[in-house]
């Protein structure tokens, strides 16, 4: 027992290294579909409703997770709105698929977006959640074998 909860922490703990450090070296916007699904978000938490599918192509989504970070938006914008604001700079296109940069970010126009970074780590959590439920159920399935 003692030996599993040890390879569960180092798990969980290799786990939260990997995905901040992925969160704070991966530019803003270059994870995939990041801008259409932090706009959801945004959308909620700024006009107080959900985006059309034609107004963005993941609306189709489980709506749940939007909720959830509309209500990390509202917090962060209670302290200052720069930190959540909605902002793309000029798109490379072309470069999708492709080892370049896709966003022209410069000393001019970046900004550090909290509100990105703090859905990331919700997803994060999510994450956490998901590796603690199926450990849950492989200990269900076979309680027996070693995990």
């Amino acid at each position: 027992m003692v030996n599993e909860r040890r390879w569960l922490w180092a798990i969980f703990v290799l786990y939260f290294i990997l995905g901040v450090g992925y969160s704070l070296l991966m530019p803003i916007w270059e994870a995939p579909d990041e801008p259409a699904h932090y706009h959801l978000a945004w959308r909620v938490a700024r006009k107080g409703e959900y985006a059309t599918q034609d107004l963005n192509y993941e609306a189709n989504q489980p709506r749940a997770f939007y909720y959830l970070g509309s209500f990390v938006i509202r917090a962060l914008d209670k302290i200052d709105t720069r930190y959540s604001n909605y902002y793309l700079p000029v798109e490379f296109k072309f470069n999708l698929g492709v080892r370049e940069r896709r966003f022209d970010w410069n000393d001019g126009n970046y900004r550090f977006l909290l509100g990105v970074y703090a859905l990331r780590w919700v997803n994060l959590l999510f994450g956490a959640l998901s590796l603690w439920l199926n450990w849950k159920i492989f200990k269900m399935i076979a309680p027996d074998k070693p995990t």
